[in-house]
C-alpha cells in the first residue's frame, strides 16, 4: 500500500497525456494520499478529464492558475497545497510506473537517500498523436544504482527536505527542474536506481537551438552554472549531462589556457597555437556531425553560438531568483 504521498501533476494542453497520467496514478493503490493537478490555463479538454478524475477517485485535486506562467510556477501552485509526508513531482503527460513509486518511497522512510528518481522512457509522436515514431528506452541513463545531484522534473522527496529548499525560481522559464534539484542536492542526498520510473509521452521535435536561444534555455542554463560555481565536480557532471554549448565552452578553456601560457612562457607564436587548436576542434566537431547526420548549422548554433548567452549568465546576466510567497 502507498501511504502519506502527495503527488504534483503539472499540465498545459496535455488532453493525450493527462488520461495516461492520471489513469496510472489512480489505479495505484493508496492510502491518505493526494494527487494535486495544477492547470496551466489550458485550451483543450485537459481541465475537463482532470475534473472526469476528481469525480470518480477523492485523492484528486484539480486547480487552475492564470497569469504568467511557467513550469516552475505551476510546481509552486502545487507545493503550497501538499499536505503528506513525501512528494512526487509529475508533468502532466508522464505515465508512472508503481514499483518505482514503492521503491522510492522505501528509500526514503529508510534514509536511504532524501529524494530519488528511477528509469524514465520516451516516447515520440506526430503532431496528431495518432501512433509512437520512437521510443528511448532511459533517457537520463540509469543502468546502475547512483548517486545524482541534478533531473528533469520528475522525482520523489521528502517534503520536509522541499520546504527547506523553498519554492522553485520562477523567474526561470527553463531549466528550473535543474536550478530546483541542485538546491535539493545541498540538503540531501540524491538516488537514482534502475528502475522504470514512467513513461513520458511528448512530440516528435526537430532540434531547434535557435528556439532555445528565443526561448533563454542557454542563458538561463548559465545562470544554474553561476549559482553551483562552488561546485566543480557537480558542476562538470550537470555540463556532461546537458550538453548546453559545452563544446564552445570547452574550446573557450582551452584557447584561455593557450593564451595564459603562452603569455607566462613568453611564447612569440602562441597564436598559431591558438589557431591550430580552433582549427582542430572545429573540424573534430564536423566529422562527427557529419558522421552522425545532423544538420551542420543547428550544430554550429547548439555548440557554439548557444555558447555565449552561457557565459553571459555564468557571469552575471539573466533574470534574478524569484520565488513568489
Amino acid at each position: 500500500m502507498i501511504r502519506d504521498l502527495s503527488v504534483v501533476v503539472i499540465a498545459r494542453n496535455e488532453s493525450f497525456g493527462i488520461r495516461k497520467c492520471l489513469g496510472a496514478l489512480t489505479s495505484l493503490p493508496m492510502e491518505n494520499s493526494q494527487i494535486i493537478c495544477i492547470d496551466s490555463g489550458s485550451t483543450d479538454d485537459t481541465r475537463a478529464i482532470m475534473d472526469s478524475y476528481a469525480r470518480t477517485c477523492h485523492a484528486v485535486e484539480v486547480h487552475s492558475i492564470q497569469g504568467i506562467l511557467n513550469a516552475a510556477v505551476a510546481r509552486n501552485a502545487g507545493m503550497r497545497l501538499v499536505s503528506r509526508d513525501f512528494l512526487l513531482f509529475l508533468d502532466g503527460d508522464m505515465e508512472v510506473e508503481q514499483e518505482f513509486v514503492e521503491q522510492a518511497l522505501e528509500i526514503l522512510r529508510c534514509g536511504q537517500a532524501g529524494m530519488v528518481t528511477g528509469q524514465l522512457k520516451e516516447t515520440y509522436y506526430s503532431p496528431d498523436f495518432a501512433g509512437p515514431l520512437r521510443v528511448v528506452q532511459d533517457r537520463f541513463h540509469v543502468h546502475r544504482q547512483r548517486r545524482f545531484w541534478h533531473s528533469g522534473g520528475a522525482f520523489m522527496v521528502r517534503s520536509s527536505i522541499a520546504r527547506a529548499a523553498g519554492l522553485w525560481d520562477e523567474s526561470l522559464a527553463v531549466n528550473e527542474d535543474y536550478d530546483y534539484t541542485l538546491r535539493l542536492s545541498r540538503l540531501t542526498r540524491g538516488l537514482a536506481i534502475p528502475v522504470a520510473m514512467g513513461t513520458h509521452h511528448t512530440l516528435q521535435r526537430r532540434p531547434a537551438p535557435l528556439d532555445d536561444l528565443r526561448k533563454g534555455r542557454p542563458l538561463c542554463f548559465g545562470v544554474v552554472v553561476r549559482r553551483n560555481l562552488d561546485r566543480p565536480v557537480v558542476l562538470l557532471d550537470l555540463m556532461r549531462r546537458s550538453g548546453v554549448g559545452t563544446e564552445g565552452l570547452a574550446l573557450l578553456l582551452l584557447v584561455t589556457a593557450i593564451v595564459m601560457a603562452s603569455v607566462a612562457c613568453g611564447w612569440s607564436r602562441g597564436w598559431v597555437s591558438v589557431l591550430a587548436v580552433v582549427c582542430g576542434f572545429c573540424l573534430f566537431d564536423l566529422i562527427q556531425s557529419i558522421r552522425r547526420r545532423q544538420s551542420l548549422w543547428n550544430r554550429f548554433v547548439a555548440h557554439y553560438v548557444c555558447a555565449l548567452p552561457v557565459i553571459a549568465g555564468i557571469c552575471g546576466a539573466g533574470p534574478r531568483a524569484s520565488q513568489a510567497g
